[in-house]
């Protein structure tokens, strides 16, 4: 089920825009592209514990790590070492027909990197918890050249998630590994609202949906070459949501709930016609009850073209000049996005923001909390808090007081020692320490600081401020909250 949720998700966000269009106005427009250009993808779930290892290894094969900066500590002479008695090991015996009883679920498919090659896929990687180690170095790399780019034309967005962080997700949840094997049958779905929302209705949202090197890949291969084709692809690289307390007056106004602005976020730096990312926002409508989303029409100015009938006034015949027209409408390109892919813009933008929502919920299934800085830029990502040790196995050396090598920050799971005294569950090691050139910060939200996915605050637009009042802009907010993740504030904050 949440696999075809997803898949059709996918589906809704990939589009193709005129090549000859102006780059900050892309066309909405569906794309589909055969999935057996791709090469073989076969997805299984294997039966037992040998299979699993093997799929594992097999994925472990393409890690990318760096060197990391210092010196570990020189191991210790033969001469010197403290000779211990050999521990006893129980050997078992696994045959293949022994089927595996847990409830982790490891399915194996293709890797991007070699379409032959089958190799294991953890089940919480469709959520957004990272396992192993073949993308993120990249991914980091790319988000923060997007990130960078969003402050020219969305500086309240950049203000606030360079310092809050956007959430960075593995390929699987993306689909960037299989980018253009999307489904072309035109589904219309009524996606539930999902219960974390209707519950908290949060005030902000974020994820990283195509800002890594494999999507670039895609939309450079479907670029317009020597004028063969007329379409080229534009993939979405950030989808983000705020709440409204009052909403800027230009949005159609409901009352009985909440009003969200939902933004997708379009770019391609790798284009040289292409100076800077361009945002696309619409206003959505959440009742009460959660039973009614309804996306809302501003009111704007559209420019209808019209054509010359007859020559005169240094016009010709056949000429065409606009008319500006104020009115209510569904604003940017969604109707035609929407007719293309067979929908209405009301269903189609619905939709697009349930699922979502949808994503940025499951986004936070995972327990930990990575943080990664540089250049007073933040990324958030998530990771397995029982493969801490091996995913940054390569960040800087830090030693102890003993001459040791800090260990790095784990969970530890209740148990009985030897003399029979009990430990309870805890967390222990180096939260905070440099890898790869970043600053990173490992921690477990609603217990080292608030989780800010509870935030429930309306943001006021500037035409209602009032000059009596204080304010907090998005830069102002992210600064603060920020402040109290590192003071280490907890649910009182």
């Amino acid at each position: 089920m949440v696999l075809f949720i997803f898949k059709w998700l996918r589906r809704l966000l990939m589009r193709r825009r005129p090549a000859k269009a102006a780059p900050l106005a892309p066309q909405p427009v569906a794309v589909a592209t055969p999935a057996a250009a791709l090469g073989p993808i076969v997805t299984e779930i294997p039966s037992n514990r040998h299979d699993r290892r093997a799929a594992e290894r097999a994925r472990r094969k393409y890690d990318k790590f760096v060197t990391p900066v210092g010196k570990l500590p020189a191991k210790p002479k033969p001469e010197t070492q403290e000779i211990k008695p050999a521990r006893r090991k129980r050997i078992e015996i696994i045959t293949p027909a022994e089927t595996v009883h847990d409830n982790e679920l490891l399915i194996v498919d293709s890797h991007h990197e070699n379409r032959n090659d089958l190799v294991a896929y953890k089940e919480a990687e469709v959520y957004g918890e990272f396992n192993f180690r073949d993308t993120i170095l990249q991914q980091l790399e790319r988000y923060f050249v997007y990130l960078d780019r969003m402050k020219k034309h969305d500086a309240d967005a950049y203000g606030y998630y360079c310092q809050m962080g956007a959430t960075i997700l593995p390929y699987l949840a993306t689909n960037a590994q299989n980018r253009g094997a999307e489904d072309p049958k035109k589904l219309r779905r009524n996606t539930p609202l999902a219960d974390w929302f209707n519950k908290t209705r949060p005030s902000f949202g974020c994820f990283v949906y195509g800002a890594d090197p494999e999507t670039e890949r895609y939309e450079k291969e479907t670029a317009p070459k020597n004028g063969k084709e007329n379409y080229e692809v534009w993939v979405p690289k950030f989808m983000y949501f705020k709440k409204y307390k009052k909403p800027p007056p230009e949005i159609q106004m409901i009352s009985g709930g909440d009003i969200y602005s939902m933004t997708i976020w379009w770019d391609r730096p790798f284009d040289k016609k292409i100076k800077y990312g361009v945002p696309q926002e619409f206003g959505i409508f959440v009742s009460r009850d959660g039973e009614e989303v309804v996306a809302l029409r501003c009111c704007d100015t559209k420019y209808v073209p019209i054509r010359h009938k007859t020559n005169g006034a240094g016009h010709k015949r056949g000429q065409t000049f606009t008319i500006p027209q104020r009115a209510w409408h569904i604003p940017g390109d969604f109707d035609k996005w929407a007719k293309e892919n067979g929908d209405t813009a009301q269903h189609f933008l619905t939709e697009l923001f349930k699922e979502t929502i949808c994503r940025n919920e499951m986004s936070q299934y995972s327990m930990t909390r990575v943080a990664a800085t540089k250049d007073g830029m933040t990324a958030v990502f998530s990771v397995n808090i029982h493969r801490t040790a091996y995913f940054f196995q390569d960040r800087d050396v830090a030693l102890g007081e003993d001459g040791k090598r800090k260990r790095i920050f784990h969970f530890v799971r209740p148990h009985t020692r030897s003399d029979g005294s009990t430990v309870k569950a805890h967390f222990r090691g180096e939260r905070e320490f440099s890898w790869a050139g970043y600053g990173i910060k490992i921690t477990i939200p609603g217990r080292d600081h608030l989780d800010f996915n509870d935030i429930d605050i309306g943001t006021t637009d500037e035409y209602w401020w009032d000059k009596k009042e204080k304010y907090l802009d998005m830069p102002a907010l992210g600064k603060k909250l920020k402040g109290w993740m590192d003071e280490g504030k907890g649910k009182r904050a």
